[in-house]
């Protein structure tokens, strides 16, 4: 116990230490990891070496372990709540957009984009700012992946022990899926708050309808003698309606949130049908006719308007294809860290294969978690979903690796016996460090287009609040600065140059630009030209180079635009040229 305290003090000395000494002007291609100190690395291979001391005591302390684990999440998943004066992500300024919208009219509308048609999330985050007496959910947005990390905490612990009685796997299991979550999607966003939604289902489907359910044998066992230490299997006679109400209410939510989740939560309880496990055979129909419910009625406006939406449906090779990015277009520093995070994606996979492989030769139950890590596969053959389609399986997929790869690095001795070592081996710890280090480098390796600055936030609220409605607001990407932040974003036409989350022009050529806004018989235009962006393009490879440097030089020099706008960071202009203004 007194190792563990001294280890634990030491980790938090050295947290403070580095959090003191990060410099954010020291971000790079590379990410976070150029500004963070030594220290902080030191703290995390501190931290991992004490969880597994203490994992491997002759008595395990919950209280202890939890400690631990809620220590890495506030490294990992906290440090950027700590460290930044604005929230990452610009797509957080668009959902931020949204529920100022909702605010501001007190309903939604389907006709402007994708989220007024699966608007859960942000009604309820609405009520939520309403109720705080806040005028934008901006104040707590940066907060969301600390909060929403947190709340996935009891979520964990309750699926993993629908899977397992021992306290240890539990815990290893939890540590490793906050080791190893590396694919962001639990900020401010309609999927971290359905994600949460998702885990619930599947732990009460293992836990209250399971066609079996595990206990300590009674004296004499079932119909004969059982061994010691092995685990009795009782069948119910029938699943709990309230329990199927429960399921079905939860995805209901899930199914007005998030267009992809469903799909997912689908798959998954399809996959404890399969394996016998979940009782309620119909569940997956119920949950199916749910989502196609809503898409038809509720979402029917988006839907019929983007075909793309079912265009890569049975295309399985070109959605692959278009999920696996290409070297070539990215710098070079964005490379190794997409190979950084290749490497520890199939690492992790492998430690899982390993892992059920040693539940199967130990006679435990592997079916139920490996199936639940195979389910978002078959996803992959509906859509490329923007290219993320593989990011997002990882994401669902990765409770039960951690569970698998728990059992790799701390297996059962057999059927029913704890998961413990005798003393402290160094192996699991090194393969722990190993993928934390991994880890701060795929999670934090886009920081220096995921960070945005005060400075834009600052342009873009200035932007929405003198623009006259129904003008144009161009940029070269809207993938690195906080369009739509405003509840009145549904009154300006989104421009890009880049990508396509606005209408996309494809050239940076003046004349299309203005002639584009003469047919569209716009108000104003305004362009805005940010260090974020020029960041972003250069990282992806968007444009030729030097290009983005030329249009900025282009724009300034031409007569046609006026600078209305400039700060550190942020450079706004105006046409001139406005002949159907009045």
């Amino acid at each position: 116990m007194a190792v563990t305290w001294g280890l634990l003090a030491l980790v938090f000395g050295l947290r403070w230490l580095a959090l003191s000494h990060i410099d954010l002007d020291r971000l790079s291609d590379y990410g976070l990891t150029t500004a963070l100190p030594r220290a902080y690395f030191a703290a995390l291979i501190v931290l991992a070496g004490s969880f597994y001391w203490q994992l491997t005591r002759a008595r395990v302390s919950t209280w202890l372990l939890a400690i631990h684990v809620l220590s890495l999440i506030v490294m990992l998943h906290g440090l950027t709540a700590f460290l930044y004066d604005e929230p990452r992500f610009a797509w957080t300024y668009k959902h931020v957009g949204v529920v100022g919208y909702i605010l501001e009219h007190g309903t939604v509308d389907p006709g402007i984009d994708a989220y007024h048609n699966w608007p859960g999330f942000f009604a309820l985050a609405a009520a939520f700012t309403a109720a705080l007496g806040l005028p934008s959910p901006l104040p707590f947005a940066g907060y969301a992946q600390l909060a929403f990390n947190l709340l996935y905490l009891p979520a964990l612990l309750l699926l993993f022990r629908s899977l397992t009685p021992d306290a240890r796997t539990v815990w290893h299991a939890t540590w490793l899926f906050y080791a190893t979550s590396w694919v962001s999607q639990d900020y401010f966003a309609p999927q971290a708050l359905a994600y949460f939604f998702h885990l619930i289902i599947l732990a009460v489907c293992l836990t209250w309808l399971s066609g079996v359910r595990t206990r300590p044998p009674p004296p004499g066992g079932e119909g004969g003698s059982v061994r010691a230490g092995a685990l009795a299997v009782y069948r119910r006679v029938r699943p709990d309606l309230p329990g199927t109400l429960a399921v079905l209410l939860l995805f209901a939510a899930v199914a007005c949130s998030h267009q992809l989740t469903p799909f997912m939560t689908v798959a998954a309880v399809s996959a404890l049908v399969l394996a016998r496990v979940c009782r309620v055979r119909t569940l997956p129909l119920w949950m199916l006719a749910l989502t196609v419910l809503w898409n038809v009625t509720m979402a029917s406006t988006y839907l019929s308007g983007h075909n793309q939406w079912y265009a890569g449906l049975g295309a399985l090779l070109a959605n692959l294809s278009k999920n696996v990015p290409d070297a070539q277009n990215l710098s070079t520093a964005h490379a190794f860290v997409v190979g950084v995070t290749r490497v520890m994606t199939l690492g992790m996979w492998g430690l899982a294969a390993l892992g059920a492989w040693r539940m199967w030769r130990a006679g435990a139950r592997f079916l139920a978690p490996g199936l639940l890590a195979l389910a978002p596969f078959p996803l992959l053959a509906l859509q490329a979903y923007g290219g993320e389609m593989l990011l997002r399986i990882y994401f669902f997929a990765l409770p039960f690796m951690a569970f698998l790869v728990a059992h790799a690095l701390l297996c059962p001795a057999g059927p029913g016996s704890p998961a413990r070592l005798p003393r402290f081996t160094p192996l699991p710890w090194l393969v722990s460090a190993l993928l934390l280090g991994a880890m701060t480098v795929a999670y934090f390796g886009n920081e220096s287009t995921n960070h945005i600055h005060r400075d834009e936030v600052q342009a873009a609220r200035w932007l929405y609040g003198h623009a006259p409605p129904g003008s144009a607001i161009l940029t070269v990407s809207t993938n690195n600065f906080p369009v739509k932040i405003s509840g009145n974003y549904n009154e300006f036409t989104h421009l890009s140059l880049t990508d396509d989350q606005g209408v996309q022009l494809s050239t940076l050529d003046f004349d299309h630009i203005l002639s584009y806004s003469t047919r569209q018989k716009l108000p104003a235009l305004y362009i805005v030209l940010s260090e974020g962006q020029r960041t972003y393009v250069n990282l992806y490879k968007k444009l030729h180079p030097g290009s983005y440097d030329g249009f900025q030089r282009s724009v300034a020099r031409s007569p046609e635009f006026r600078r209305v706008y400039a700060s550190t960071h942020v450079t706004i202009y105006a046409s001139t040229l406005n002949p159907f203004r009045r």
